[in-house]
């Protein structure tokens, strides 16, 4: 049978409910013992044939939408899954999925050392990947209160091109552009190393720098 906390009709094996405006619902797990060891929240996949990418447990986030009548929607969710389930070389995945447009995506996952960021399959410790047919880019922001130079971004392109630029007066400003073994220097007033640039530089050979 069903337990309910707060309403008379539990819909699930636990079902905790609150109505009115007095806060959330809460449910609190409490050690007062003064030791190392923490309380542990506990989702055991017991099966007697454990499988690749078997889904070991789901947190989801429901809420809600606007159809006439109203509908219980999930609006994010992490989900768990054993990508290797081998004694001794055992692997994890960590799904953390959001709704975008009506539709799920997946922007974060954690797969065993691996963080894949628009990616579930990253290669390296830290993947990202643009959508189908987009690039992928990275923003490192930071904020000095004039909006001058404040923002970089890196962008791997589908055109096989890496750029670095940066954002100023509302426009990205491409700075450094390496498209398959071509390097090029954009911005004024060019190439420095080891001193202020003074000019632009080009160059149709390869040289090296020690």
């Amino acid at each position: 049978g069903n337990v309910g906390i707060g309403t008379p009709s539990p819909a699930a094996l636990l079902h905790t409910s609150r109505s009115g405006s007095g806060g959330s619902v809460q449910i609190m797990i409490e050690n007062t013992n003064a030791d190392q060891p923490g309380d542990v929240l506990k989702f055991f996949k017991n099966s007697a044939s454990p499988a690749v990418n078997d889904t070991l447990g789901y947190i989801q986030f429901h809420g809600l939408n606007s159809a006439d009548p109203a509908e219980d929607t999930y609006y994010s969710y992490i989900v768990a899954q054993s990508t290797n389930v081998t004694n001794g070389s055992e692997e994890g995945k960590l799904q953390f999925v959001t709704k975008s447009a009506g539709s799920d995506v997946n922007p974060l996952t954690l797969l065993g050392g691996s963080v894949g960021i628009g990616t579930t399959a990253p290669d390296a410790n830290l993947t990202v990947a643009g959508a189908e047919a987009a690039s992928g880019i990275i923003n490192l922001w930071a904020d000095e209160g004039d909006d001058n130079a404040d923002k970089w971004r890196i962008n791997a392109t589908t055109g096989g091109q890496f750029k670095i630029g940066t954002y100023e007066t509302g426009s990205w400003i491409e700075n450094f552009i390496h498209l398959d073994n071509d390097i090029q220097i954009d911005s004024d007033p060019g190439i420095g190393i080891g001193v202020a640039p003074a000019q632009n530089v080009g160059t149709n050979i390869g040289f090296t720098i020690y």
